[in-house]
């Protein structure tokens, strides 16, 4: 299902997966925010779901322990894809 990805829409992915926002991602890839908003899309048709949460968690869910370690990594007042978020 992930397969499909390119490496640009994997990265997109990461950052929704991390909670940011589609400005935050064209921010920091340094891409216009349009770009991000078709990565998305993209994302979404790609791995059958309706909506950015379902397409992160979804491909959360399919990396396992990767994802595990690289969100664990995550500063203590980000919120994750499951909907935990961590107190400041």
């Amino acid at each position: 299902m992930t397969d499909n990805l390119t490496l640009r829409e994997i990265d997109v992915t990461w950052l929704m997966a991390e909670g940011l926002s589609n400005k935050l991602i064209a921010d920091k890839l340094d891409l216009s925010e349009h770009t991000v908003k078709f990565h998305v899309n993209n994302i979404c048709r790609k791995l059958g779901t309706r909506s950015r949460t379902r397409a992160a968690v979804a491909f959360v869910l399919s990396q396992g322990d990767v994802a595990r370690a690289r969100l664990s990594m995550l500063p203590p007042s980000s919120c994750v894809v499951a909907g935990e978020c961590r107190p400041s």
